[in-house]
């Protein structure tokens, strides 16, 4: 299974009064990671132009991050369905990859702008996410 790892970094203005990142701004994060995963392994896609909309996101919140941290995302495929996909996320720290700031997951469901209606994942796409696939939690992080 592969997985998909990118650097989070993490702006002043992520910061909240409490002196960490701000709990809607990791599903910011996963927003980024997500866009940066479509773009390098689907090329026939771009982050604008992926036909899909976001039906469902969860995020768990294990510890407060800070301005200092150092963050990593890894993204992996949890499900692939007739016309929907879930996605896993992992965020941790860049230097100690036991130390977990969050999990979470998203749904995602195919669709066609111009119909204004869900359709079916379309073979190509199917057999690209397959390749990110694990039906289990990928490196649960506590």
């Amino acid at each position: 299974m592969n997985v998909f790892t990118t650097p989070i970094n993490i702006r002043f203005m992520d910061i909240d009064v409490m002196g960490h990142v701000n709990h809607a701004t990791v599903i910011a994060y996963f927003a980024e990671g997500r866009n940066r995963f479509i773009a390098d392994h689907f090329s026939q896609y771009s982050p604008s132009g992926f036909p899909f909309i976001m039906a469902y996101v969860a995020c768990h919140y294990l510890r407060p991050i800070k301005l200092e941290d150092r963050l990593l995302l890894t993204i992996w495929v949890k499900e692939i369905g007739t016309k929907s996909f879930k996605l896993g996320y992992k965020l941790v720290n860049a230097d100690d990859d036991s130390l977990g700031y969050a999990h979470g997951e998203s749904v995602q469901v195919c669709y066609d702008y111009a119909r204004n209606a869900t359709v079916e994942l379309s073979s190509g796409l199917r057999k690209a996410l397959g390749e990110y696939y694990k039906d289990d939690e990928y490196g649960t992080v506590v």
